[in-house]
């Protein structure tokens, strides 16, 4: 009954980090890399983009901010609700059990997916461009926006109707996440985002977007990276890290109320 959610929302921060424009509209939807197009080789400077676009973001803290999401959704469970008005601070236990096993999970799909995203950039920037980029992302400006993200990542669209699931009793599996929803916490996020920077910040990118004009090139890409960033939503946790996260939560009930 006390199974851990086994559709985390992954922090793929290089997919974060493609900056959307405020109030944009929802592009259409596109499909993602091909097989051919992860196996080409590409040039380093695609690699380096996405170092750069890492670069500014604090890991840790995106992690706090999607974890925060997955616990409203067990806060939906019945039985967790009911063990929390008990006993309170145990979803935030569950919630610090089950993390390692989370961010390994998070972490392994972010990597297996690296491939697909360099191809992605490379569809739409020569190296040249995406070293320019690169550089945006590593300016004092670019770094402080994605450490905004760091700040205000949401997963709430993504994992929503995943509580509501288990406490009918449903697996989280059959639960999959739209592209939808992925717009929606994007949105969400890159709001936040957007109200911390002053005038300030917004006149010093329109800067370097004079400088650096292959920034501008960014949204043209969104829609691929949206379609992929979907399709990472709906990975799953393998055997061995579905057991550790049923483990963890298991181990928290047992010593919180008993077995």
């Amino acid at each position: 009954m006390f199974h851990p959610f086994r559709r985390p929302a992954l922090a793929a921060a290089f997919a974060l980090a493609l900056i959307p424009s405020a109030g944009s509209a929802a592009p259409p939807n596109q499909p993602p890399a091909t097989a051919g197009a992860e196996a080409a080789p590409l040039d380093p400077a695609y690699e380096a983009l996405i170092g750069a676009m890492e670069a500014g973001v604090d890991q840790q803290a995106a992690y706090d901010g999607l974890l925060a999401s997955v616990a409203r959704e067990y806060a939906k469970v019945p039985e967790f609700a009911q063990i929390e008005a008990a006993k309170p601070g145990f979803i935030d236990a569950v919630i610090a059990a089950i993390r390692p096993t989370m961010i390994a999970y998070s972490e392994r799909v972010r990597a297996d997916y690296r491939p697909r995203m360099q191809a992605v950039l490379a569809s739409h920037l020569t190296p040249a461009e995406a070293r320019d980029v690169a550089e945006v992302y590593l300016s004092p400006p670019g770094r402080k926006m994605m450490a905004g993200v760091s700040r205000n990542v949401s997963a709430d669209s993504v994992v929503s109707g995943i509580g509501t699931a288990l406490a009918d009793g449903r697996e989280a599996d059959d639960y999959e996440v739209t592209r939808a929803q992925v717009e929606t916490d994007m949105r969400r996020t890159m709001g936040a985002v957007l109200n911390e920077l002053t005038p300030a910040d917004f006149a010093e990118f329109a800067r370097i977007a004079k400088e650096k004009p292959a920034i501008l090139k960014m949204q043209a890409i969104r829609p691929d990276i949206m379609a992929l960033r979907t399709k990472m939503e709906n990975e799953q946790p393998n055997a061995e890290e579905s057991a550790k996260l049923e483990e963890a939560v298991v181990a928290v009930v047992t010593r919180i109320i008993g077995g």
